[in-house]
């Protein structure tokens, strides 16, 4: 590895299909530009490279590699550790950000997810999984996309349920709370045969009444279904429980669900409570436009928001205060379309962004990269999806 007018010396770390599970860490020290590592006599059909992801690097590897991969997945992805699963996801959607890997074939380390029951692989997926999701929200491939991330999230969600045991491990519990949370968004089904928004609101409704409590690790995932499938009333109920509560993560639980109602008046609302220091510290201003502007309901508002409300902001954070950078990224995080692009420039081009320039400059460049994702990408998603569930009705016809 070069840095500078230094070569450093890295540890390649590796093993392959045929190499027995007790000796799977070969090791090649790369001491010079490139080295050629020999796999050995017989056929490989895969190798996985930076064992445990213990390497501060990223692999690429041919594309019939990465399909190997794939199906090495699909058919026992037990024969990789979670930490090596979750580095490959990683490193394939990593490589086609960048475009040195073709979209299609990052998503195929996807398909197996619907048995994957580790938090560390999911968390990497769902990275990239939600960033698609928002990229394609308003186009017609959206409907696609919600049922492909339903098939892959209903079994695992609905196996580890709504309810908590004494034997649930740590990751258990991350997972859990983390598919439940994205199934209710995505309108996926509970095991009842209703949706997770419905099972979540009605939790919800009996935690509302007094009837029972929360568990910590579900409060984002209820919280924000009984806000989201509900009106006033369950919107100001939560701002109470805001207002109310001593501890860190339920007020950050509380601050996300209030931004995830359906209503777009209530979004509103909020948006000004942001700038009322009785109401919200302005230390959470900030975290409130973010959670507006993840909101497809709410991005347009909180735009409209940050411009309407400028010179106050302005004012406020833009001395020195990396908070007022984070809202400029965070309101333009989602912008993919020309018009929004044009906008975003013609409205910074006549204002001194203070704290936040270096950030205008990022978020105009994330909104070109978006453009550009969406017009390469929308149709490719598209002929994906619809190969993915042919390819499931065939198996299921046998």
């Amino acid at each position: 590895m070069i840095f500078g007018s230094y070569l450093w010396s890295v540890p390649i770390t590796y093993y392959t299909d045929d190499m027995p599970a007790g000796q799977r860490s070969v090791i090649q020290w790369l001491t010079g530009r490139s080295k050629v590592i020999q796999l050995g006599q017989s056929a490989v059909k895969w190798v996985k490279v930076n064992v445990q992801q213990t390497g501060y690097y990223r692999v690429n590897y041919t594309v019939q590699m990465w399909q190997a991969l794939s199906v090495q997945l699909q058919q026992d992805h037990r024969v990789f550790s979670p930490r090596d699963r979750a580095g490959l996801i990683a490193d394939a959607f990593a490589f086609s950000r960048a475009n040195q890997l073709d979209l299609s074939i990052a998503l195929e380390t996807t398909q197996y997810l619907h048995n994957e029951f580790h938090y560390v692989p999911w968390t990497a997926a769902l990275d990239d999984l939600i960033y698609i999701g928002n990229m394609l929200v308003s186009s017609p491939v959206f409907g696609q996309f919600k049922a492909f991330m339903c098939h892959q999230l209903e079994p695992v969600a609905n196996s580890l349920g709504w309810k908590f045991n004494d034997t649930d491990t740590h990751i258990e519990r991350r997972l859990r709370g983390e598919l439940l949370h994205v199934g209710w968004t995505y309108d996926c089904m509970d095991q009842g045969q209703e949706t997770m928004v419905k099972k979540a609101a009605c939790i919800f409704h009996d935690f509302m009444h007094g009837n029972i409590s929360v568990h910590p690790d579900l409060h984002s995932a209820v919280y924000g279904a009984g806000v989201a499938n509900g009106g006033v009333e369950e919107w100001d109920f939560i701002w109470n429980v805001f207002q109310t509560t001593d501890v860190a993560n339920e007020k950050r639980a509380c601050l996300r669900a209030l931004g995830e109602t359906r209503q777009p008046w209530l979004l509103s609302r909020y948006l000004q409570y942001s700038i009322d220091e009785t109401k919200i510290r302005p230390q959470d201003t900030v975290s409130v436009v973010a959670y507006v502007s993840r909101n497809p309901l709410g991005r347009q508002l909180a735009w409209n928001f940050v411009r309407t409300q400028w010179d106050a902001l302005f004012a406020k954070y833009s001395s020195g205060s990396f908070s007022f950078g984070r809202m400029i990224s965070y309101v333009a995080d989602y912008f993919n379309t020309e018009f929004e692009e044009q906008e975003f420039q013609s409205f910074f081009s006549s204002r001194y962004g203070g704290s936040g320039a270096m950030e205008v400059a990022h978020a105009a460049e994330r909104i070109r990269s978006n453009v550009k994702w969406l017009g390469d990408n929308e149709m490719l998603m598209d002929t994906w999806l619809t190969q993915f569930f042919a390819s499931i009705d065939k198996r299921q016809t046998f």
